[in-house]
Protein backbone atom coordinates (compact mmCIF):
# COMPACT_ATOMS: atom_id res chain seq x y z
CA UNK A 1 0.00 0.00 0.00
CA UNK A 2 0.81 3.43 -0.45
CA UNK A 3 3.35 3.54 -3.01
CA UNK A 4 3.24 4.49 -6.52
CA UNK A 5 5.16 4.27 -10.01
CA UNK A 6 4.32 8.16 -10.96
CA UNK A 7 7.16 10.45 -10.91
CA UNK A 8 8.25 12.83 -8.25
CA UNK A 9 5.79 10.85 -5.60
CA UNK A 10 5.52 10.42 -1.81
CA UNK A 11 4.82 7.27 -2.06
CA UNK A 12 1.43 7.44 -1.13
CA UNK A 13 -1.53 5.34 -2.90
CA UNK A 14 -1.33 2.33 -6.11
CA UNK A 15 -2.99 -0.67 -6.48
CA UNK A 16 -0.70 -3.34 -8.27
CA UNK A 17 0.57 -5.66 -5.53
CA UNK A 18 -2.85 -7.13 -2.79
CA UNK A 19 -2.37 -8.53 0.38
CA UNK A 20 -2.12 -12.65 -1.26
CA UNK A 21 1.53 -11.54 -3.39
CA UNK A 22 2.97 -9.95 -0.08
CA UNK A 23 4.31 -13.68 1.04
CA UNK A 24 7.64 -13.30 -1.06
CA UNK A 25 8.68 -9.68 0.03
CA UNK A 26 8.15 -10.67 3.80
CA UNK A 27 10.48 -13.61 3.67
CA UNK A 28 13.19 -11.31 1.67
CA UNK A 29 15.74 -10.47 4.96
CA UNK A 30 16.68 -6.90 3.69
CA UNK A 31 14.50 -4.26 2.51
CA UNK A 32 17.13 -2.92 0.03
CA UNK A 33 15.09 -4.92 -2.71
CA UNK A 34 12.23 -3.66 -1.93
CA UNK A 35 13.15 0.15 -2.10
CA UNK A 36 14.63 -0.41 -5.43
CA UNK A 37 11.39 -1.58 -6.59
CA UNK A 38 9.45 1.28 -5.67
CA UNK A 39 12.44 3.76 -6.97
CA UNK A 40 12.44 2.28 -10.24
CA UNK A 41 8.60 1.99 -10.17
CA UNK A 42 8.42 -1.60 -10.29
CA UNK A 43 6.32 -1.99 -7.54
CA UNK A 44 3.07 -0.24 -5.59
CA UNK A 45 1.07 -1.26 -2.47
CA UNK A 46 -2.26 -1.54 -1.41
CA UNK A 47 -4.20 -2.33 2.01
CA UNK A 48 -7.54 -3.12 2.52
CA UNK A 49 -10.16 -0.59 3.18
CA UNK A 50 -13.85 -0.60 3.87
CA UNK A 51 -16.70 1.21 2.69
CA UNK A 52 -18.66 1.87 5.51
CA UNK A 53 -18.65 1.28 9.24
CA UNK A 54 -16.53 4.96 10.43
CA UNK A 55 -17.55 6.75 13.03
CA UNK A 56 -19.49 8.99 11.05
CA UNK A 57 -22.09 10.82 12.20
CA UNK A 58 -23.82 11.84 8.74
CA UNK A 59 -22.14 12.81 5.33
CA UNK A 60 -21.61 16.64 6.91
CA UNK A 61 -19.39 15.26 9.96
CA UNK A 62 -16.81 13.03 10.85
CA UNK A 63 -16.20 11.84 14.66
CA UNK A 64 -13.12 10.40 15.96
CA UNK A 65 -12.31 9.28 19.45
CA UNK A 66 -10.76 12.33 21.19
CA UNK A 67 -8.19 9.92 22.73
CA UNK A 68 -7.32 9.01 18.56
CA UNK A 69 -7.52 13.10 17.89
CA UNK A 70 -4.90 13.87 20.76
CA UNK A 71 -2.65 10.84 19.90
CA UNK A 72 -2.33 12.08 16.48
CA UNK A 73 -1.32 15.95 17.38
CA UNK A 74 1.13 14.17 19.70
CA UNK A 75 3.08 12.75 17.18
CA UNK A 76 2.75 15.82 14.87
CA UNK A 77 4.51 17.81 17.64
CA UNK A 78 6.94 14.75 17.91
CA UNK A 79 8.01 14.73 14.45
CA UNK A 80 8.37 18.55 14.05
CA UNK A 81 9.84 20.03 12.00
CA UNK A 82 9.25 16.82 9.52
CA UNK A 83 6.02 15.70 8.30
CA UNK A 84 4.12 12.81 10.39
CA UNK A 85 2.02 9.97 8.83
CA UNK A 86 0.05 7.27 10.13
CA UNK A 87 -3.59 5.18 10.14
CA UNK A 88 -6.31 4.65 11.56
CA UNK A 89 -7.35 0.76 11.53
CA UNK A 90 -10.81 -0.47 12.14
CA UNK A 91 -11.85 -3.63 13.57
CA UNK A 92 -13.66 -5.59 10.89
CA UNK A 93 -16.16 -7.11 13.12
CA UNK A 94 -16.85 -3.58 15.05
CA UNK A 95 -15.28 -0.93 12.91
CA UNK A 96 -16.12 1.65 15.83
CA UNK A 97 -13.52 0.56 17.34
CA UNK A 98 -10.23 2.27 16.07
CA UNK A 99 -6.75 2.34 16.67
CA UNK A 100 -4.18 4.82 15.26
CA UNK A 101 -0.78 3.04 13.95
CA UNK A 102 2.36 5.73 13.82
CA UNK A 103 4.30 5.56 10.85
CA UNK A 104 8.03 6.59 10.08
CA UNK A 105 8.03 8.85 6.99
CA UNK A 106 10.65 7.88 4.97
CA UNK A 107 10.22 11.08 2.27
CA UNK A 108 14.27 11.68 3.33
CA UNK A 109 15.77 8.57 2.49
CA UNK A 110 14.05 7.93 -0.81
CA UNK A 111 15.06 12.00 -1.43
CA UNK A 112 18.38 11.42 -0.52
CA UNK A 113 18.46 8.48 -3.59
CA UNK A 114 16.84 9.87 -5.78
CA UNK A 115 15.87 13.41 -5.97
CA UNK A 116 14.96 13.65 -8.87
CA UNK A 117 12.29 11.86 -8.63
CA UNK A 118 11.64 12.68 -4.93
CA UNK A 119 12.32 16.46 -4.85
CA UNK A 120 10.24 17.16 -1.25
CA UNK A 121 11.88 16.39 1.77
CA UNK A 122 9.87 15.43 5.22
CA UNK A 123 9.33 19.04 5.85
CA UNK A 124 6.58 18.99 3.13
CA UNK A 125 5.75 15.67 2.39
CA UNK A 126 5.85 12.23 3.46
CA UNK A 127 6.59 8.64 2.22
CA UNK A 128 5.31 5.60 4.66
CA UNK A 129 8.85 3.74 5.59
CA UNK A 130 8.42 0.30 3.84
CA UNK A 131 9.33 -1.75 6.81
CA UNK A 132 6.01 -0.45 8.47
CA UNK A 133 4.07 -1.22 5.15
CA UNK A 134 4.98 -4.95 5.72
CA UNK A 135 4.44 -4.57 9.53
CA UNK A 136 1.23 -3.26 9.26
CA UNK A 137 -0.19 -6.11 6.57
CA UNK A 138 1.16 -8.35 9.01
CA UNK A 139 -1.35 -6.69 11.66
CA UNK A 140 -3.86 -6.19 10.23
CA UNK A 141 -4.31 -10.35 8.94
CA UNK A 142 -3.32 -10.95 12.38
CA UNK A 143 -5.97 -8.75 13.73
CA UNK A 144 -8.59 -8.85 11.52
CA UNK A 145 -8.62 -4.81 10.23
CA UNK A 146 -8.95 -2.95 7.93
CA UNK A 147 -7.92 1.22 7.10
CA UNK A 148 -10.06 3.76 8.08
CA UNK A 149 -8.17 6.76 7.76
CA UNK A 150 -4.46 8.27 6.78
CA UNK A 151 -3.51 11.32 8.79
CA UNK A 152 -0.13 13.25 7.83
CA UNK A 153 0.60 16.86 9.26
CA UNK A 154 1.54 20.40 7.10
CA UNK A 155 4.66 22.32 8.59
CA UNK A 156 3.82 25.77 9.40
CA UNK A 157 0.73 25.52 7.35
CA UNK A 158 -2.74 25.45 7.77
CA UNK A 159 -4.82 21.74 7.95
CA UNK A 160 -6.14 22.07 3.94
CA UNK A 161 -5.95 19.14 1.79
CA UNK A 162 -3.16 20.63 -0.73
CA UNK A 163 -2.23 20.26 -4.32
CA UNK A 164 0.23 17.72 -3.26
CA UNK A 165 -2.22 15.75 -1.26
CA UNK A 166 -4.61 15.27 -3.87
CA UNK A 167 -2.01 14.49 -6.80
CA UNK A 168 -0.96 11.49 -4.49
CA UNK A 169 -4.67 10.42 -3.70
CA UNK A 170 -6.29 10.75 -7.24
CA UNK A 171 -5.46 8.17 -9.83
CA UNK A 172 -6.54 8.92 -13.20
CA UNK A 173 -9.78 11.08 -11.80
CA UNK A 174 -10.21 8.79 -9.14
CA UNK A 175 -9.42 8.04 -5.32
CA UNK A 176 -7.91 5.24 -4.61
CA UNK A 177 -9.19 5.17 -1.56
CA UNK A 178 -12.70 6.34 -2.01
CA UNK A 179 -13.94 5.84 1.78
CA UNK A 180 -11.33 6.00 3.57
CA UNK A 181 -10.90 9.70 5.63
CA UNK A 182 -8.09 12.07 5.13
CA UNK A 183 -6.95 13.74 7.88
CA UNK A 184 -4.47 16.60 8.18
CA UNK A 185 -2.60 18.19 11.07
CA UNK A 186 -1.75 21.72 10.97
CA UNK A 187 1.56 22.22 13.27
CA UNK A 188 3.04 25.84 13.53
CA UNK A 189 6.10 26.47 16.05
CA UNK A 190 5.90 23.06 16.96
CA UNK A 191 2.46 23.21 18.18
CA UNK A 192 -0.01 21.04 16.71
CA UNK A 193 -3.78 22.30 15.92
CA UNK A 194 -7.31 19.75 15.42
CA UNK A 195 -6.76 18.20 12.29
CA UNK A 196 -8.98 18.93 9.60
CA UNK A 197 -11.16 15.91 7.88
CA UNK A 198 -11.63 15.42 3.61
CA UNK A 199 -13.49 12.82 1.87
CA UNK A 200 -13.78 11.89 -1.51
CA UNK A 201 -17.17 13.06 -3.36
CA UNK A 202 -17.69 10.79 -6.26
CA UNK A 203 -20.27 13.21 -7.84
CA UNK A 204 -17.87 15.62 -8.29
CA UNK A 205 -14.59 13.79 -8.36
CA UNK A 206 -13.07 15.52 -5.47
CA UNK A 207 -11.89 15.74 -1.89
CA UNK A 208 -14.18 17.76 0.25
CA UNK A 209 -13.66 19.03 4.04
CA UNK A 210 -16.06 17.57 6.61
CA UNK A 211 -16.74 18.94 9.99
CA UNK A 212 -14.47 16.81 12.20
CA UNK A 213 -15.98 16.52 16.05
CA UNK A 214 -14.11 14.98 18.92
CA UNK A 215 -16.17 11.95 20.13
CA UNK A 216 -16.03 12.41 23.97
CA UNK A 217 -18.59 9.86 24.65
CA UNK A 218 -18.10 6.71 27.03
CA UNK A 219 -15.02 4.55 26.14
CA UNK A 220 -13.59 7.25 24.02
CA UNK A 221 -12.16 9.42 26.71
CA UNK A 222 -9.05 11.53 25.68
CA UNK A 223 -5.73 10.65 27.74
CA UNK A 224 -3.94 14.33 27.25
CA UNK A 225 -5.47 17.34 29.19
CA UNK A 226 -3.91 20.01 26.58
CA UNK A 227 -6.85 21.61 24.82
CA UNK A 228 -7.56 21.40 21.60
CA UNK A 229 -6.17 23.94 19.71
CA UNK A 230 -8.91 25.31 16.49
CA UNK A 231 -7.35 26.37 13.26
CA UNK A 232 -6.17 29.86 12.36
CA UNK A 233 -8.02 31.91 10.30
CA UNK A 234 -5.38 33.00 8.23
CA UNK A 235 -4.33 30.49 5.73
CA UNK A 236 -0.95 28.97 5.67
CA UNK A 237 -0.32 27.21 2.74
CA UNK A 238 2.11 24.45 2.44
CA UNK A 239 5.29 25.17 0.33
Amino acid sequence: MFAKSRGGCNGVFAIRIWLHRLDSFQSVASLNLWEHCLLTGELSFRVHSCSGGFTVGSLEEVRIPDDLLRGMMAHAEQEYPRECCGMLLAEMNDPSRLRLRECTNSQDRFHELDPSRFPRTSANAYYFAPSDLLAVEREIRERREVLHAICHSHIDADAYFSEEDIRQAVVDGEAVYPAVVQLVIPVREGVAGLPAAFMWEADSKEYVERCLKPDRSEGSTGRRTRKLIPPAKTKRVRS
